[in-house]
C-alpha cells in the first residue's frame, strides 16, 4: 500500500469512505451530494490516542487559605506507544497488570490514598506541572 501526504503526516483513511470523503454508492444523479458522516467529507482522520499512560492520582495540600485547600496530582507510572486499536488493548492490559494494584485508600478522605488511572492519550505520560497557588 502506498502512502500519500495525509498518511505521511499522521492521518489514516476514514474506514467508512476509505479516504474518498463521500460514502458509496454515490447518490443518484440530481440528488444533493452527501459527505461522509464519520469524517465530514475530509476522507482522513488524524491518528490520535497513540499512547497508553498510567498515572497515580493523589491529593496534595495546597495551603491554609479559606480553611485549607487541596489539589489533585497525576504522577506518571508508565507509558506505552500504541498506535493501533489492537496494540492499545495489549498496552492497557500490560499497564493494568503492572500498576492496577497500586490504588489504595480514598483520595477524598483525610487519611489519604491513591487512585490509578490508565487510558489512551495523544502523547506520552507527562510529569505534573507546577504547584498551583491560591488567588
Amino acid at each position: 500500500m502506498s502512502t500519500n501526504h495525509y498518511q505521511e503526516n499522521g492521518f489514516t483513511p476514514c474506514k467508512v469512505c476509505d479516504g474518498r470523503g463521500y460514502p458509496l454508492p454515490l447518490p443518484p444523479k440530481g440528488e444533493p451530494d452527501v459527505d461522509c458522516d464519520v469524517c465530514s467529507g475530509r476522507g482522513y482522520h488524524l491518528n490520535r490516542r497513540r499512547y497508553v499512560n498510567a498515572y497515580a492520582i493523589t491529593r496534595e495540600y495546597g495551603g491554609p487559605e479559606e480553611g485549607g485547600w487541596w489539589y489533585g496530582v497525576a504522577w506518571p507510572l508508565g507509558s506505552i506507544k500504541a498506535g493501533s486499536k489492537r496494540r492499545r488493548k495489549k498496552a492497557l492490559a500490560k499497564l493494568r497488570a503492572a500498576h492496577g494494584d497500586k490504588a489504595s485508600g480514598d483520595i477524598s478522605s483525610v487519611l489519604g490514598g491513591c487512585e490509578v488511572w490508565i487510558g489512551a492519550e495523544d502523547g506520552p505520560a507527562m510529569q505534573p506541572g507546577p504547584r498551583p497557588h491560591y488567588e
